[in-house]
């Protein structure tokens, strides 16, 4: 995948083997990891601070990513995660406008749910491509990694 491709190519249109399971992940083959995590994604800007000075995150943010991490691992099938840079693309799909989140919130869960489990660190990725869509589908993520 190129990053600036269409949407349609994030995840909808799989080349080369991969598998759709019935619970939305994707197989991994020759290196490339799909992910499709099912329900409305979660902007990562959802950090609330108390006026003593305690910051803690949202606790629909932590459910979230630790949602993006359990559909990454289905994925990875117990496989060590991806050693060297990585270019990952995002599509999140949603089915109202209203509920649209900025483009540049999106990939916080989704990356923050993949670190440890699809790469390392997210210092591995070095390419980063984000679609948002509005359709009659069902709303979810779908995640495309592939070695850089």
């Amino acid at each position: 995948m190129v990053i600036g491709d269409s949407c349609a190519k994030v995840g909808r249109k799989c080349r080369g083997g991969d598998e759709r399971s019935s619970r939305g992940v994707l197989a991994r083959s020759a290196g490339v990891v799909r992910v499709v995590v099912p329900g409305r994604p979660v902007a990562g800007n959802r950090t609330l601070r108390w006026a003593r000075g305690v910051v803690y995150r949202d606790p629909r943010y932590r459910a979230y990513v630790e949602l993006v991490a359990a559909y990454a691992r289905q994925a990875m099938r117990g496989r060590a995660p991806l050693r060297g840079e990585v270019t990952v693309g995002i599509r999140a799909v949603f089915t109202d406008r209203r509920s649209l989140p900025d483009a540049d919130a999106i990939p916080k869960a989704v990356l923050d749910g993949l670190t440890g489990v699809v790469w390392l660190d997210d210092r591995q990725v070095c390419r980063l491509g984000v679609c948002r869509e509005v359709t009659g589908e069902e709303p979810r993520v779908e995640v495309v990694v592939r070695p850089a």
